[in-house]
This record gives C-alpha cells, sequence and structure tokens, in this order.
C-alpha cells in the first residue's frame, strides 16, 4: 500500500488598508474617524471644518497592516472590531501590546501597558506603516502582495563624525556616526531603520559614509501606471 505523503504550503498573507486615528492639525477634505456610543467607529469624509465634532471625531489616515501576527510582535487596538469589557477599565486597549503567545486561531496572549490579558486576532491590528498619500487610490480593504508595496527609503552620504550643537548653554557634542544615526532612530518617529553602506576615507575632507533611511511611509503600486507612489 502506498502512503500519501500532505504537504502543507502556508500561503502568505497580503496586507491590507486600515483608517486609524492620528495626531495633526485638521486640513479639509479630510477622513475622520468617529467613536459611537457603543464604542464602535465609523468613517466620513468631511469637508468642511465646521462639520466637525472634535470631541467624538478625529482626523484618520491609511495604514499599511498585516494578519500575520507572531509572538513579539506589537499590536494595537482594532477600533473596528473592539469588543468592551471590564478590563478595559485597567488599560486594556491603551497604546500598544507585545504578543506572548499564539494559543489558537483565536485566541492570543498579549501584555498591553496595563496587563495581560486574551484577545481574538480580529480585536488587534497588527501595523506595518503610513501609506502614502500619494497613493490616492487607496481605499480601506484594499489588500496587496509584497511586490506592489515599496517602503520609502532615501540615501545620503553623512560624516563619520558629527558634531551637534546645544542651543541652550552653547556646548558641543562629538558623536560617531552609529552614535548620531541611533540618536535619530530614537528621536524622529518617521525613521523606521537605518542602513550604514560605503565608507569613505578622503584625503582632504572629513570621512564619510553612505546611509540609507526606511521610513515608517509605504508606496503603493499603482494598477494602471505600474509605478510606486
Amino acid at each position: 500500500m502506498v502512503g500519501l505523503i500532505t504537504l502543507k504550503i502556508k500561503t502568505q498573507m497580503k496586507k491590507f488598508a486600515k483608517y486609524l486615528t492620528v495626531e495633526g492639525e485638521i486640513e479639509v477634505p479630510c477622513i475622520v474617524l468617529e467613536t459611537l456610543t457603543n464604542g464602535k467607529t465609523e468613517l466620513f469624509q468631511v469637508d468642511n471644518l465646521n462639520d466637525i465634532n472634535l470631541e467624538t471625531q478625529k482626523l484618520a489616515k491609511l495604514f499599511l497592516c498585516s494578519r500575520d501576527i507572531q509572538v513579539g510582535d506589537k499590536v494595537q487596538k482594532n477600533p473596528s472590531n473592539w469588543l468592551i469589557s471590564d478590563f478595559d477599565s485597567w488599560g486594556r486597549g491603551d497604546g500598544l501590546a507585545e504578543v506572548l503567545e499564539i494559543i489558537d486561531d483565536s485566541t492570543i496572549d498579549v501584555r498591553w501597558e496595563g496587563g495581560r490579558c486574551y484577545e481574538t486576532p480580529n480585536e488587534v491590528l497588527k501595523v506595518i506603516g503610513e501609506i502614502s498619500p500619494k497613493a490616492v487610490w487607496v481605499t480601506e480593504g484594499m489588500e496587496f502582495d509584497e511586490d506592489e508595496i515599496l517602503q520609502k527609503s532615501k540615501t545620503v552620504m553623512i560624516e563619520e563624525r558629527i558634531w551637534l550643537y546645544n542651543e541652550e548653554d552653547g556646548s558641543s557634542t562629538e558623536l560617531a556616526l552609529e552614535e548620531f544615526l541611533e540618536l535619530e532612530l530614537k528621536e524622529d518617529s518617521k525613521i523606521h531603520s537605518y542602513k550604514i553602506g560605503n565608507r569613505f576615507k578622503w584625503k582632504d575632507a572629513n570621512d564619510e559614509a553612505e546611509v540609507t533611511y526606511y521610513y515608517n511611509e509605504y508606496q503603493i503600486k499603482c494598477p494602471t501606471c505600474k509605478q510606486f507612489h
């Protein structure tokens, strides 16, 4: 008797677009997310500033999210599917939570700032980064393959030694390139990561290095022109 071998092939989960609230100045026209009395949320387009209720409505932007939640990931509350419970009173759903264990397909163990709690995967979001505002055709719920997504990046030349000037006391501090980049990564929320490339030693100038910054913004391939925006 010939046995049959079954191979389990894990299909790659597509990333998707989701509106989430952000801080910042509101300029019309814009999308706002309104929190309803039952805790659920609804999206509205606003064309007049006088139509915005700042108590219940907040500015919203499109973010790239993933359903591929793994241990160690950071997740946040999904306002569309959030189920209010008594645990919300101690901070459940506030800020970011770390995924501690995948119990099964319907339950994950996470640690919020206020403590641990079991959640369903649909109640939380794994946010990758903001979708470029130039991808004007993208709407909430659209899904994308990996080859349709491009992380925004920029490559620059930076000196190996950097002097930082303190305006308060007039002092200066010399930093090595790696120290300077780590400081930028900590202070600038738009920067996701960086990579140091080729390094150059100059005879008549300060030594420099090629640095690529990767940002928390993602371009999407246009289905019409096939370019990333």
